[in-house]
């Protein structure tokens, strides 16, 4: 794809994660992606094949990011497995605090991506998940952890908990701002897994 058809794929992408953000995936047309973006409606699918592809391609976008800042995270060692714990929490919330709009289709669309069945992000799930098992993982090896900790519930417990407080911060961003919810997962995901 040429480079002019590369910025323009971006810029629907761009203009299509404001408009799910503001007005909910399937309260935005395809048309209302088009007029924002000033392509002819046909013009989209040049880039993609339909609108849940374009979801698909945001929600594998900002997990296929994360998963690769985590696992060089993890695979580092020159941080002990709680620092890598907290750089995991880190890199979760600086996504979406540079980018609230994501948060909010992380949010308010999850259900629908899940319905869409797409393996593709499925893969990125399960990578994040297994990068997260390894840290606690190492931090039980190490003695750090306590290890009667479940290594696959804990890993779900930091992502489901993430994806509550978001919805509570999209709901409510005023009791909820991302940097305090941040600050208190942190809290407490360090302080309820280190051995005392």
């Amino acid at each position: 794809m040429r480079y002019k058809d590369l910025e323009k794929q971006k810029l629907i992408k761009i203009k299509a994660i404001s408009l799910f953000a503001q007005n909910g995936y399937n309260n935005t047309s395809i048309n209302q992606i088009t007029d924002t973006v000033g392509i002819a409606a046909g013009s989209f699918y040049i880039y993609y094949k339909s609108k849940e592809d374009l979801l698909t391609e945001i929600f594998i976008d900002l997990w296929s990011e994360i998963a690769n800042k985590i696992e060089d995270i993890q695979k580092s060692n020159k941080f002990p497995p709680d620092l890598k714990l907290e750089g995991l929490i880190d890199t979760i919330f600086d996504a979406f605090i540079i980018n609230p709009d994501l948060a909010k289709i992380f949010v308010n669309e999850h259900s629908t991506i899940m319905k869409l069945g797409n393996n593709k992000l499925m893969k990125f799930y399960k990578r994040f998940l297994e990068i997260g098992e390894n840290i606690v993982r190492e931090g039980i090896d190490k003695k750090i952890f306590n290890n009667k900790i479940s290594i696959t519930v804990y890993s779900s417990y930091i992502f489901g908990s993430i994806r509550y407080l978001l919805h509570l911060w999209a709901e409510d961003n005023n009791n909820y701002p991302l940097n305090l919810i941040r600050e208190n997962v942190k809290f407490a995901s360090l302080n309820g897994i280190k051995n005392k």
